[in-house]
Formats: structure tokens, sequence, C-alpha cells
């Protein structure tokens, strides 16, 4: 989840691990996934989204691992949040929320 390019998954079929599913919010990012990750699905859209999340659900069954790397800069004082209030009315902030919701839902075991 927030794949990105899926840096985080570089050397993961050198160690005998397929990527099944993958999820990534920015088309461009989804697509270069898919151009580099040609035997995964990639799922382009916001976790947030009900179809989304059902999508990735539906799509990752009997799974061993889930990887999320949600987004920091809503609690980075390096950008725009630089007190407690902005960080805590920052929605990127709560997505972690989400990436539980499918762990308790698939419970994968890493």
């Amino acid at each position: 989840m927030f794949s990105s390019a899926g840096i985080a998954e570089t050397y993961f079929k050198d160690i005998g691990l397929d990527t099944i599913v993958a999820n990534e919010l920015l088309i461009k990012r989804a697509n270069l996934y898919s151009n580099l990750n040609p035997d995964t699905i990639v799922i382009n859209g916001d976790i947030t989204n009900k179809n989304i999340k059902n999508k990735i659900l539906d799509n990752s069954n009997n799974i061993s691992y889930l990887i999320a790397t949600p987004p920091c800069q809503g609690v980075s004082r390096a950008g725009k949040n630089h007190n407690l209030s902005d960080m805590i009315n920052d929605e990127r902030n709560y997505l972690i929320f989400h990436v539980i919701e499918i762990i308790h839902k698939k419970k994968p075991d890493y």
C-alpha cells in the first residue's frame, strides 16, 4: 500500500517473494509500478474510497505480508505542518487506520 514505484519490493523476487497486489494513488507512479512489475495487480486510487479498498481486499487472498508506507508529509515539521494543530488536521495522518482495517480483514503473517 502506498506503493509508489515499488522501491520497497525491488528485490523480493530475488528472494522468492511475489508481490500479488499493489496500491498507489498517483497514476504516473502506478503506471511505472505496472511497467516494472508486470505480474503484480496494481490498483490505482485512494484507499479511503470504498471501491478502491474493496479491490485491494478482493485481490489479496492468502497474503503472507503487507507493506504500507503511508505519506509522512503530514507529520513532518519540514513541510507545511509546523505545529500540532496543523498535524492533527492533516487527513494524510489518518490513512494508517485504513491499513489497519485491511490488516484485520486479511490477517497477513507479517
